[in-house]
């Protein structure tokens, strides 16, 4: 999903936030593409302050409304 959004919003910012401190360091040091996520946060230490600090620091404006799904064809019988 988080692919999509950036193909949508390209502005936007996607991130997995967990508890799992296993899973981040694994993760992390795997050079892969993980469709669409800029980053990995664990919640239970200091990583997730951060993160809320510099979202505080940050300009949002909601997104215009859109059909993600739109079919333009019609269907003769």
């Amino acid at each position: 999903m988080s692919g999509e959004t950036k193909n949508v919003l390209n502005h936007s910012i996607c991130l997995l936030v967990t508890l799992s401190q296993k899973e981040v360091k694994t993760r992390r040091r795997q050079d892969d593409d993980y469709n669409g996520l800029d980053g990995f946060v664990i919640a239970t230490n200091a990583e997730l302050d951060d993160l809320f600090e510099e979202l505080k620091k940050k300009t949002f404006e909601k997104s215009k409304t859109f059909s993600i799904v739109k079919n333009t064809h019609q269907v003769i019988e």
